[in-house]
């Protein structure tokens, strides 16, 4: 009964709440692998998308695990992707189902790198996050919203 609104977390071995930021860190990461599944379904650019899926994958899977990285080239073409502003609304008013799809897993994403970030207060998680995966996640999400708008390869 103790564990009951827990779940096990192998990175600090231990059980953790449900909405411990580090379980909406995995559920948001979930949500834009989705999101991004269902870009796919939509048949353009279908490998350039897949590439997203399996950076993701990758980026979270090492998020602990120093053993597991991105080859060279995907991790060089992440560093020199840049924030920059953009407008959803042509692409919404339009209807244009791709954009939408590859703007939620975005958001996302972005969630997701919101709750990595704040795992840093958590004294348990201490030196346990890689940093570099969480950037590049970010770098990541920053990629799929230029996808989204037609004007960026990964």
């Amino acid at each position: 009964m103790e564990n009951e609104n827990k779940e096990y977390c192998s990175i600090v071995d231990d059980y953790l709440p449900f909405n411990h930021p580090y379980f909406r860190a995995r559920n948001e990461v979930e949500a834009s692998e989705s999101f991004l599944g269902l870009a796919i379904a939509e048949g353009l650019r279908i490998n350039e998308i897949r590439e997203f899926i399996d950076i993701l994958d990758t980026l979270y899977s090492g998020i602990s695990d120093s053993e597991i990285k991105l080859d060279e080239f995907k991790e060089k073409r992440l560093k020199f992707t840049e924030e920059g502003w953009y407008d959803p609304k042509e692409k919404c008013n339009n209807g244009d189902r791709r954009a939408i799809m590859l703007f939620l897993s975005h958001y996302h994403l972005e969630n997701a790198v919101n709750e990595l970030m704040s795992l840093e207060e958590d004294d348990r998680f201490s030196g346990k996050i890689k940093e570099t995966n969480v950037i590049y996640m970010k770098k990541l999400s920053e990629a799929i919203v230029r996808e989204a708008l037609g004007y960026v390869r990964i």
